[in-house]
Parts: structure tokens; sequence; C-alpha cells
């Protein structure tokens, strides 16, 4: 769970804030864009890490000051093994040793890809996949556990639409120039690091004439930003025999077996044509295209923590691309991002010792009776 400032720390009052935030000198019925925000954009000129800064990135910076403080604390100390603080120190200093990641290249991540090539029949995918999704590589769809949006006081199995590289279905298939822009500039990225994991120039163009045969047929069929706005349309409640003669052609005995979840009697199929056209493509997709996509998601959920050059070529196109930033964040940055993501619990632990002492915590109790009683 990333950690977050949510209290105010200093005296402002909340009317001093807003009205530092404008520009009174500008007419609101001429420009009333400039007119709320316009101290705010003086005060705060983007930065080319950003792509765009509101309060909340503000807050953002300094939880992240504060949570690097925490962070080398623990990186210097000399910590029992297996100790939460061994476990926040060894982390961070693995993602800021960038000469052992490039000395390592995709060496990290060989043995998955060679597990993808050895693959002879499509009955393997299935038990890879999911041996895959143990270690958080990604895949076709996505599976977890969450609570019953109808039974508040249940948890259940989840099984989401997933496996698309790009943010917006859209992205695929709309006749757009910005659209296809960046699908023309997809491809080229993707070409890029198939060659970084050693394909040549033709195999990493076959490869990636595959993935997005493969993500354009579950973009079609995954629902749409604004759909998934509705929740009800991702809650479609089903019993575990029911979900195999729906979709007999994953082998979700094996899928679930190899998660280590066992008796499952009741799950939400949440996005059942997404899942459907997944079965489809295992059953009428070449082999051999497969494996380029399963290789490519791999590559694609380890980008970010190889070498330089292969994290390099990511943000050219994630960061640049489709979000408009015009440099990396700093590797400190980077690097506490990654160990917050990962220890989260751990890094919340710390970071409430140091910086949410009992006053703290007793006003925003406080806090929270009061809109109890107001609401």
């Amino acid at each position: 769970m990333a950690v977050s400032l949510g209290a105010c720390t200093t005296n402002e009052t909340m009317e001093t804030k807003l009205m530092a935030n404008l520009d009174t000198t500008q007419d609101p019925g001429t420009d009333f864009f400039r007119y709320a925000t316009g101290g705010w954009l003086d005060a705060n000129p983007l930065t080319d890490e950003y792509a765009r800064y509101g309060q909340f990135d503000a807050l953002r910076e300094k939880s992240r000051e504060q949570l690097k403080e925490l962070v080398l604390e623990q990186a210097a100390k000399e910590s029992e093994p297996g100790s939460n603080a061994q476990k926040v120190g060894d982390l961070y200093k693995l993602v800021m040793d960038s000469t052992r990641r490039n000395s390592e290249g995709i060496a990290p991540v060989k043995p998955y890809i060679d597990e993808v090539a050895a693959i002879k029949d499509k009955s393997e995918i299935i038990p890879l996949i999911a041996k895959n999704y143990r270690v958080g590589l990604g895949n076709f769809f996505g599976t977890g556990i969450g609570t019953d949006i109808m039974d508040s006081n249940s948890n259940q199995l989840g099984i989401y639409q997933g496996g698309l590289s790009l943010s917006e279905k859209e992205y695929y298939s709309e006749d757009s120039e910005v659209a296809a822009n960046i699908r023309a500039k997809f491809r080229e990225y993707v070409v890029n690091m198939f060659k970084l994991f050693g394909n040549s120039q033709q195999e990493a163009t076959a490869k990636m004439e595959a993935v997005m045969a493969i993500e354009t047929r579950l973009a079609a069929k995954h629902l749409s930003r604004v759909e998934r706005r509705d929740p009800m349309n991702s809650y479609h409640k089903i019993s575990y025999d029911e979900l195999k003669k729906t979709i007999p052609g994953i082998d979700w005995d094996t899928y679930y077996s190899i998660l280590g979840i066992d008796g499952i009697e009741m799950l939400n199929l949440a996005h059942p044509a997404a899942i459907k056209e997944v079965e489809a493509i295992i059953k009428d997709t070449p082999l051999n295209d497969i494996k380029a996509y399963l290789e490519w998601r791999i590559i694609r959920s380890t980008a970010n923590e190889l070498s330089d050059a292969i994290e390099e070529e990511t943000f050219a196109f994630y960061g640049t691309v489709l979000s408009g930033k015009k440099v990396q964040q700093p590797r400190w940055k980077r690097a506490v991002s990654t160990v917050d993501g990962a220890l989260g619990d751990i890094i919340g632990e710390l970071y409430v010792a140091k910086h949410f002492p009992p006053a703290a915590k007793e006003r925003m109790t406080e806090l929270v009776k009061n809109l109890q009683i107001a609401l």
C-alpha cells in the first residue's frame, strides 16, 4: 500500500490557500481557467519530469522526500538478515545499482523467456502463465481477491480483463491521427525492445506483428474506461462449475492449483467477453504467435527493472509518447517508488512511527468522528 501525505502540516487556513491559487488580476468571465489556477501555475512551473502537476503531486513529492530519508536510514544500517530494515535497504540499493543492472542485462529474466521458447504444445500455455503470474509477470488476464460489491461482508475471487500494453482500448482501432501515431510509435517500441532482448530485426518485427494482432483482438472485447465506470458492468457472479462450462478452453483447475487457490465455489467473472476471447485466441492462434505474445508480457512486466537501455527505451514510449514527459525522474525517486510499491506495508509502518505521532492520530480520529456526526 503506497504511503501518501494526508494531513495538513501548516497553520494556513483553507481560505488563504485557495486565494493563493487564484489570479485575481484576470476577469473570470474572460479566462476562468487562469483566474482559478493562475497563482498555482506561477508558483509551480511545470518541470520536465512531469506532464501535469497538481496539489496531489505536490503532496506526493513531499511524501517521497520523507520516504527517501526513511529508506536511506535502512540502507545505511547493518541489519539482521530477514528483517524489515534489511529488505528495504537491499531493495533500494539493488534499484540504485545501475552498474550491476547494466552488466546483467536481460540475464535475470532469461530463464522465463527460455521457458516460453520451450513450449511445444498449447496445453503448456495455461500452466506457464499461472506460474509466471505468481511472480508478477503479466499475461492474458488478471485474477485476484476482493470485496464482493453486493455483499461487503464477503470477499470473492475475480477474473478480469487484461493483457494490453496500451492504456486505452481505443488506441488499437480508433481512426484518428492521435491513435494512429500511438500505434506507429508502439510498433517501433515493441520491435526495439525485442531487439534489446536478443532478437534480430526480422525476428523482432515478426514478433511485434503477433503481439499487435493478439492485443488488438483482446482490446476489441475489453470494456472501455467509460463502461467500467458502472461497477455492475464488471460484476457477473457465477459458480466455479459454471465458469468451467462457460469457458472450457482454459484449464481452470490447473491454473488455480498452480496459484495455490482451492475450494472455489463462487467467483466474479468480471469481464466475460474478454476472457472468452482469450479462450478463442489460444484455440485459433498459431503457437509461435502466442509464444511471441507471452515473451512480450515478460518483457513488458520487467522493462523498468533491467538495464538503462531497456528502461530508457520504455520511458521514450510510455513516458514521452503516451504521457508527454520530457525526462525521467531521478533514479532515487524511481528507487523509492519501487520500494514503496513492493514493500508498502513495511514502509507504512516506518513512516507512521516517524511522521504520524499519537497527537496526529488523535486529530484524525476526531476529524473522522466529526464527519460521521455531520453525515
